[in-house]
């Protein structure tokens, strides 16, 4: 007998699977240029919901998906990101992401380390201002794709 979590996952994949399929084929009317981006991300989805798939299939575990849930760190979470889809517009996108990433780093490693707080922080904000500035230069430079500046503009 397949548990309801099993079904769950195995729907959830095959949804994943069709929509990279979908994904791929409208890309097949759009310019080379154009269908980079989109593809790319389709043949993405498609791998990662195979593997989904062959996992959902082969595991036998049947553990509940919200069983030690902390209400605290997701009202906080969903709270933070809430204030970083406002700040994007007013700070920019670069400045916001790092403020928000790093507090979520941050609050999702203090009560499961041992370590010293000022270093799960700091290691935080290392994180989120090399990751954030990746993503920034990878867009802007890359894919071409201006992103919100706010109040600092970098020309």
């Amino acid at each position: 007998m397949i548990s309801k979590k099993s079904r769950v996952d195995l729907i959830t994949s095959l949804t994943l699977l069709a929509i990279s399929f979908i994904t791929l084929w409208k890309t097949s009317g759009l310019s080379e240029m154009s269908s980079v981006f989109p593809r790319t991300i389709g043949i993405l989805l498609l791998l990662l919901s195979l593997i989904y798939l062959i996992v959902t299939l082969v595991k036998k575990t049947s553990e509940s998906y919200f069983k030690s849930t902390n209400r605290r760190k997701v009202i906080l979470i969903s709270l933070g990101m809430a204030g970083y889809v406002v700040f994007i517009s007013l700070i920019g996108f670069l400045l916001a992401s790092i403020v928000y990433l790093s507090s979520v780093m941050w609050l999702l490693q203090k009560e499961e380390t041992t370590q010293r707080g000022l270093s799960i922080l700091l290691k935080s904000v290392l994180f989120s201002i090399l990751f954030s500035t990746a993503f920034y230069l990878l867009f802007r430079y890359v894919f071409i794709v201006p992103l919100p500046e706010g109040l600092f503009t970098w020309k």
